[in-house]
């Protein structure tokens, strides 16, 4: 017969034994910024987030934001994961598709999310694009769902950029979510520019911006949408590449007041490029000189008060050349100067001592 100090001490052991048994087959998850979360038990996946409890706290964490899940009765989910990890892309999504086959509602959708992680990962655009559209559809076009956007293209000209672009053109069609439109937007701009369609890229960024007027001011010149600062970054710098000097300059010009302080940077090496540019382009017209003053005075306020931003040596190098087409040799120098002096790893640094060699001759 056991006596009860004996129960008590059997009961203590059985105890510690059945909570080292949990622990050993807890699920565990990581962060892409390196935080581990173990033990924990998942309790769902839903809008581009994993829900777990971890501890007696029940957390919610974005998908994209997860490195790494252990789901220690789960063979071949963790399987993908781990290949995933290691970039082999082809058999984490095999193992991926054999845990989806006996899968419950909650961990199909997060094996949805890993499979357009694995897509992405590995480039392939057009896939990742028909991924991402199911989950957002399935989700009502939730901001979670929609935050899952694919980032990585085909390189340029490949054709899986143009199948994903005829997906989504396909489904901005049908949607009437003005989220869904928005993202299907954005990411038709990187794919169209990628593509080197740049007339069509501007057509997008023009929309994501506002409206385009059917109608022109009495002067002729063209009136731009007006957007959030990111949107009208965006279009110029697409308007630059395609050589609508005049486009970038009317569509900054009279908004460099709304601009933040980490935009500026930007936003006037553009205005001082698209100026310096039109004033090449039209050397001779009386205008030019007065555009090369304004160039400099816009890239030298860049060189100057944003010393320390990835646009200054170039902005820096722009005003040396600016400074040349005035006739300033000596400003000219000083500007190509201290552009290797300050930047001296920068692709700007390599031009300036070019630009400085040719100027000795």
């Amino acid at each position: 017969m056991i006596h009860s100090k004996q129960k008590i001490s059997l009961l203590l052991t059985l105890a510690a034994v059945l909570t080292v048994a949990a622990q050993t087959c807890a699920d565990s998850i990581k962060l892409t910024s390196g935080i581990m979360y173990d033990p924990v038990k998942i309790m769902g996946a839903s809008d581009g987030m994993i829900r777990f409890l971890w501890g007696k706290s029940t957390l919610s964490k974005p998908v994209s934001k997860v490195a790494f899940i252990n789901i220690t009765d789960d063979g071949n989910f963790t399987k993908g994961e781990n290949l995933l990890g290691q970039g082999k892309y082809a058999e984490a999504e095999k193992a991926y598709s054999s845990a989806q086959r006996t899968a419950t509602k909650w961990k199909k959708t997060l094996i949805d999310y890993r499979l357009l992680a694995v897509s992405n990962a590995a480039g392939d655009i057009d896939k990742s694009t028909a991924r991402w559209l199911k989950i957002v559809d399935d989700a009502n076009a939730s901001a979670g769902a929609l935050s899952l956007r694919p980032k990585k293209l085909a390189p340029p000209k490949s054709k899986a950029n143009d199948r994903a672009i005829t997906l989504l053109n396909g489904k901005i069609k049908e949607t009437k979510s003005d989220a869904y439109v928005k993202a299907i937007r954005e990411l038709l701009v990187d794919l169209y520019e990628r593509q080197g369609q740049l007339a069509k890229a501007r057509a997008e960024a023009m929309k994501l911006a506002g409206k385009t007027p059917t109608s022109k001011p009495s002067n002729g010149t063209k009136t731009l949408p007006v957007g959030s600062a990111n949107v009208q970054l965006r279009l110029a710098s697409l308007s630059m590449k395609d050589g609508q000097f005049d486009e970038v300059i009317e569509l900054l010009q009279p908004r460099m007041k709304q601009f933040a302080a980490p935009e500026l940077p930007t936003a006037m090496l553009l205005l001082g490029k698209a100026r310096l540019e039109k004033a090449k382009a039209e050397p001779k017209k009386p205008a030019s000189r007065k555009l090369l003053i304004e160039a400099g005075l816009d890239l030298m306020r860049v060189a100057v008060f944003f010393t320390s931003s990835s646009e200054a040596p170039h902005s820096l190098f722009l005003a040396g050349e600016v400074n040349e087409r005035l006739g300033n040799a000596r400003g000219a120098k000083a500007a190509y100067s201290a552009v290797v002096r300050r930047y001296a790893k920068s692709p700007a640094a390599k031009d300036a001592k070019k630009a400085m060699e040719r100027m000795k001759k």
